[in-house]
Formats: structure tokens, sequence, C-alpha cells
């Protein structure tokens, strides 16, 4: 499982970097995220503390507290525009 969640982060962030997109170079990109996530795995570098997978629901919570500030802060903003025009 950790495998396949490296794996995906790695190509995810590959794919992100590189912005070309043709036959290739994807299947070069897999080739280098396959292999970095083979010697992860064969150094013992995927476990919990190397690979937290744990923490990724609290960085997907932390995006519902920014949801949330950044809706506090454009009511504020609202509010304080029409405190202004009167």
């Amino acid at each position: 499982m950790r495998f396949l969640i490296l794996f995906t982060t790695l190509m995810a962030g590959w794919l992100l970097m590189s912005g070309i997109y043709n036959g290739l170079l994807i299947g070069f990109g897999i080739a280098s995220c396959l292999l970095c996530t083979w010697l992860s795995l064969r150094i013992g570098a995927i476990d919990r503390e190397g690979l937290p997978t744990h923490l990724f629901c609290a960085v997907a919570s932390l995006f519902g507290l920014a949801d949330w500030r950044d809706h506090l802060i454009q009511y504020c903003n609202s509010q304080n525009h029409s405190s202004r025009n009167t």
C-alpha cells in the first residue's frame, strides 16, 4: 500500500514539474519513479516514519481550515467595506 502511495506521489510530482507530456518522457518518468520507489522499498525507507501516511488526513483537514479562514476574511472585508460607505 505504501509502495503505491509513494509511487503515485512521485509520479504526480514528476508530471507537474516536467510540463512535457509525450510518450517517451512519460515512459522515462514512470521508469524513474518505479526505480526510486523500488530502491526506497529495498533500503527499508517505506515505513510509518519514512512515509507518514497517517499525516495525509491532517493535511486534508488543514485545507478545510484554510477554506474556512478564507471565507472568514472575505466576510470581514465585506463588513469593512459596507461600514465605510455609510
